[in-house]
């Protein structure tokens, strides 16, 4: 009996260091790998700040295969992933595909999420700082929507608001050609949000995206929007629904940049199905919360957006803003919000950029 559990002993041992062996074989014998290294060890090609994603997949095959490497080129992870097209805006002027990249035990056994330690948030805010993903976006970076969306985010984040969406630079390889700087993106997705505010699981709250209409639409609070705003009860009874000031600060970030598509275009909402009022974390009181969409069109002298939204018209037609506006609290506040906005964070300086319309139109 002893030597029989002896034996078997063995037996594990060396089937545990022929499984690793087999493991390392295959990091050593991999052929993205092996160029991987020969290509970063070419300083004049390699930028040594930015990460790097070689992605192998067959064109209409649901899965791939993603190696990571930090900043150095030090080959940090691998895995599979389902890997998906995601829209590319008319505005983007690039035939570069935009994916969306799954992370899950579907693709990879006993991969549950992907890591993505350097794309994740600085700064004191409440909701939690996520850095392991479920689904993620690889957006090019050279083009409007990916460059103009990136500034937007980073102003709201310096602004305080979190609703805003993280980006990274990277550099991709796609099956094995340098594709030069994408976007790696936080993606507005159920288990994204469900990790970010504090939500045990992504069925505990529901998120809608799309135009302003459609949101309210199906959050069932045009009503309440429609209703004399200028009488207490009937803005008790839309604040009890909508975090007002974060759609107010939604406004105002839109209007200082000047953006013409707004809220027509990924106007995002997000509320927990069932409201938990006495929960010390916030987030959690069913009320509809904002987050930040694109923002290809924005920051030119163009359109003027707050006048479209004002007279509704393009792609401000059926928004709400103009009767909120209607209501002195509601104007109040939203004046106090883009002043604050406009003195701390988004100067002409920080957007590198001059709405010109806006004090003619605020005198108004």
């Amino acid at each position: 009996m002893l030597l029989f559990s002896l034996i078997l002993s063995l037996l594990v041992v060396s089937l545990f260091f022929e499984t690793t062996q087999k493991q390392k074989d295959r990091h050593l014998d991999d052929p993205s790998l092996l160029q991987m290294r020969e290509f970063l060890s070419n300083e004049a090609a390699f930028s040594p700040s930015l990460p790097v994603l070689s992605l192998l997949y067959e064109k209409g095959e649901l899965t791939g295969h993603l190696y990571l490497y930090d900043s150095k080129g030090s080959h940090g992870s691998d895995l599979r992933v389902g890997v998906e097209n995601a829209f590319v805006t008319p505005a983007s002027s690039t035939d570069l595909p935009t994916l969306l990249l799954r992370a899950g035990e579907r693709y990879d056994p006993g991969a549950v999420s992907l890591s993505l330690p350097f794309l994740t948030r600085a700064g004191d805010f409440p909701t939690s700082h996520v850095s392991s993903y479920k689904n993620v976006l690889l957006v090019p970076g050279k083009t409007p929507y990916s460059v103009n969306t990136a500034r937007y985010n980073e102003l709201a984040a310096g602004a305080g608001f979190d609703g805003f969406l993280a980006h990274a630079n990277v550099r991709l390889f796609l099956n094995r050609k340098n594709m030069g700087v994408y976007h790696l993106v936080q993606n507005f997705s159920s288990s994204f949000l469900a990790s970010r505010y504090h939500f045990k699981r992504s069925d505990d709250m529901e998120k809608e995206e799309g135009t302003e209409a459609k949101v309210f639409n199906a959050f069932h609070l045009q009503d309440l929007f429609s209703a004399d705003l200028n009488r207490e009860e009937a803005r008790a009874a839309l604040e009890e629904k909508v975090d007002i000031r974060s759609l107010l600060t939604l406004y105002a970030m839109n209007v200082l940049i000047n953006n013409p598509r707004f809220p027509d275009y990924q106007f995002r909402a997000f509320r927990a199905k069932t409201p938990l009022p006495d929960s010390d974390l916030p987030y959690q009181d069913g009320r509809v919360y904002f987050v930040t969409g694109g923002a290809d069109l924005a920051f030119q002298q163009k359109p003027d957006a707050f006048a479209d939204l004002m007279e509704q018209r393009g792609y401000g037609a059926d928004s709400v803003f103009p009767h909120l506006m209607e209501a002195d609290a509601y104007r109040q506040l939203f004046l106090q919000v883009l002043g604050i906005l406009r003195r701390d964070r988004f100067t002409d300086e920080a957007m590198h950029f001059h709405n010109p319309f806006l004090d003619a139109d605020l005198q108004q």
